[in-house]
């Protein structure tokens, strides 16, 4: 609305009946200083008026606010443009929370490797960095020394066995010597001695050097894989067995050549 219509406004208002009966009708009194009970009419309450001061009273400030409440009731508020539209945002989302979106957008992460299924030509380049690394390094020697103790260890068990058997063998020597004069073993004692040997084997085999090897080699599986090596994983298939051996082997090679 501009100033003139605005003027056009108030000057139709001021001649209008409700505007006149308003300006005259008597505004409630303020308290007097002197007790809250005394009251006087507006009129007397209204002090006189210089050039030099201008001093509002409370009936004019009463008829200025139903002026106002008039003005507001003569018709609908002229169109004008649309306020831009605010965004909403959650009650729960603090300033710092803001802050942080919005200098911090969203990027989405690259998908991480399968090292599981990854070829020996592309391991090779995984390889070379963890011979280098100290920290892997140790651990690799680690792992290496491990596996020759339970070797020994398996190994020292089985020729005990073997040298059991030995000592039986010369033992029934010895004795044929004696009845028959030839240290010589009869057919049936040596293959019952040989049937012996390979029972004997057959179970340390089964209840000591398999049990112990296969603990071993799932400790390295889950060494090597939380290391980063590829194509280390737990398992008991052949192939994939076979494929760690390669790659195995070349670590060995790696650790030796430094």
């Amino acid at each position: 609305m501009d100033a003139s219509t605005l003027e056009k406004l108030l000057n139709s208002l001021r001649s209008s009946d409700a505007f006149i009966n308003l300006a005259t009708s008597p505004s409630s009194g303020a308290p007097n200083q002197e007790g809250p009970s005394q009251t006087q009419p507006a009129a007397d309450a209204q002090p006189k008026t210089n050039p030099d001061d201008i001093i509002v009273t409370s009936q004019s400030i009463a008829v200025s606010s139903r002026i106002s409440s008039l003005l507001s009731q003569l018709g609908p508020k002229l169109p004008g443009p649309d306020p831009p539209p605010e965004k909403a945002v959650p009650e729960d989302v603090g300033a710092d929370t803001m802050e942080s979106v919005i200098a911090d957008p969203y990027v989405p992460e690259e998908p991480t490797t399968d090292l599981k299924s990854m070829g020996y030509v592309e391991s090779l380049s995984r390889i070379e960095p963890l011979l280098r690394n100290t920290i892997s390094s140790n651990i690799l020697r680690k792992l290496q020394d491990d596996q020759k103790e339970v070797e020994t260890r398996l190994w020292s068990s089985r020729q005990a066995i073997l040298t059991a058997h030995e000592q039986k063998v010369r033992a029934s020597c010895k004795k044929a010597l004696i009845v028959t004069g030839v240290e010589e073993l009869e057919p049936r004692e040596s293959q019952q001695l040989e049937e012996e040997l390979a029972k004997a084997l057959n179970k340390f085999d089964r209840e000591q050097a398999l049990p112990t090897w296969d603990a071993l080699v799932k400790r390295q599986q889950e060494a090597l894989e939380n290391l980063g090596v590829p194509a280390m994983f737990v398992t008991s298939n052949v192939t994939e067995r076979s494929r760690q051996q390669r790659l195995i082997r070349l670590l060995e090679e790696g650790l030796a050549a430094e």
